[in-house]
């Protein structure tokens, strides 16, 4: 037979998923004729739910595996963003893969050669993630931060609008030369984002230092000034002086070195940054570690359950 005269065979059909293999692929979309590719193919777009979810990220897919999954199970499905701040990369191949396998798990990965400050990764992460939410409300937490209720996302929700505040969270560990009170960080705390947005919030250090005058490089005479929640909260402390009311509703208290235990988290305190920079303090917490995993592990047996 003639090739030339055999009938063309049709093409197979593109994939939405099977070709780029992830559960959904990243922006903008290549291989599918679609329009308006940049709003990407997930079946829940990320501004189709009332939370966006937070997590920096250093060197511990192992509990950001059980707190993806704990957030997953909430009431509020949140979108969940987790923000790399330089792990390893065997450990940013765990959270790759699980981005690959979670629709709602969308990963950024920030790579530096050096930062002027120890926490700068972590507020450029959340100033990335101010920038990038495109829900109502975003959920800011550390990744060995563990919800203790199957409706806390609902809950500070809840609270924000009872108490008629933007923000509701844990306090601050106490700093030394620094008066504190009254500030949040991001455990736990959920903020709403058309307020920060009407005033400008946010968390960059090195905006933080040029409004207050102190060093970009760290007082530790001052509370070890700055740190990740600094200029945020300093900005909210002017909002509650013009107002003359409180804008921030605080739903626990921290305590340095110690893990945080209540009805809301479990906290593992420092357990990430332990794991890079204090060796001692990361085997202490390691056991509390290994406690919280197991409560989670519960946790998340019991509430796919209801």
């Amino acid at each position: 037979m003639d090739k030339r005269k055999q009938p063309r065979q049709p093409s197979k059909p593109v994939s939405r998923v099977g070709s780029m293999d992830r559960v959904s692929p990243t922006i903008p979309i290549r291989d599918i004729a679609m329009s308006r590719s940049w709003e990407g193919v997930s079946h829940r777009k990320p501004w189709e739910t009332e939370v966006t979810a937070v997590i920096p990220c250093l060197d511990t897919p192992e509990c950001v595996e059980v707190l993806v999954e704990l957030l997953s199970l909430q009431t509020i499905k949140p979108n969940i963003v987790l923000i790399d701040t330089g792990s390893t990369q065997k450990h940013i191949g765990a959270l790759r893969e699980l981005e690959r396998l979670n629709e709602h798990v969308e990963l950024h990965e920030l790579r530096f050669k050096g930062v002027i400050h120890a926490s700068d990764p972590v507020a450029i992460a959340m100033d990335l993630a101010f920038s990038a939410c495109a829900t109502p409300y975003l959920f800011a937490t550390h990744a060995d931060c563990f919800p203790m209720r199957k409706d806390l996302l609902e809950h500070l929700v809840s609270v924000m609008k009872l108490q008629d505040v933007p923000v509701a969270g844990h306090e601050i560990t106490p700093r030394v030369g620094l008066e504190v009170a009254g500030w949040v960080g991001h455990t736990a705390t959920m903020f709403d984002m058309g307020f920060c947005d009407e005033h400008g919030l946010g968390w960059s250090q090195r905006r933080c230092c040029k409004l207050s005058g102190n060093s970009h490089r760290g007082n530790s005479t001052l509370g070890g000034y700055p740190d990740t929640e600094f200029l945020i909260n300093e900005q909210l402390d002017k909002l509650d002086q013009q107002f003359g009311k409180p804008h921030r509703f605080i739903t626990g208290k921290e305590e340095n070195y110690k893990t945080t235990k209540d009805d809301l988290i479990t906290h593992v305190r420092s357990y990430v940054s332990a794991k890079v920079y204090s060796s001692d303090h990361f085997i202490r917490a390691s056991r509390d570690m290994d406690e919280a995993m197991v409560v989670a592990s519960k946790n998340i047996l019991e509430w796919k359950t209801y």
